[in-house]
């Protein structure tokens, strides 16, 4: 798993450029002090903190926790439903998403999350392979409405 402040290092050496054509703007990510990590737009003082700590994300494990978030009682509106399948944790923190004087914080592992759908490492070390050398094509229910 690649480290918080490798994580902002590569981002300031390789990906503002692209984020500015994609997007318009120069964001900057930096670890702070806390372990947290803050995106914001660049001459801003708002910006937004994320948890960085579910090692959950770093095992290859394939019964991962969940539980389920309800956007729509904590007064979020979602294109994608009010209940959101959350992998990694059993039990989070209400409300998920905090205002501050800053701007948000947000107590999950977004990108612990991101690295471990891209990675697939729920994958690695599976010995239960069919003559193909595929994995099996059942997948957890919480999975499914996740990846759906």
């Amino acid at each position: 798993m690649i480290h918080a402040s490798q994580l902002a290092q590569l981002h300031s050496v390789g990906c503002e450029a692209a984020k500015k054509e994609r997007y318009g703007h120069c964001f900057t990510l930096r670890v702070l002090a806390n372990g947290k990590l803050a995106l914001g737009l660049r001459n801003d003082v708002h910006h937004i903190t994320l948890k960085l700590e579910s090692a959950a994300f770093n095992c290859a494990n394939f019964d991962l926790a969940y539980t389920v978030w309800d956007a729509a009682a904590e007064g979020w509106h979602s294109a994608l439903g009010s209940s959101w399948t959350v992998p990694g944790v059993a039990i989070l923190t209400v409300p998920l998403i905090m205002p501050k004087a800053y701007g948000f914080h947000i107590d999950y592992d977004i990108l612990g999350l991101s690295y471990w759908m891209l990675n697939r490492v729920e994958e690695i070390g599976r010995t239960d392979l069919d003559s193909y050398q595929r994995f099996p094509a059942t997948i957890k229910p919480h999975l499914q409405t996740l990846l759906s």
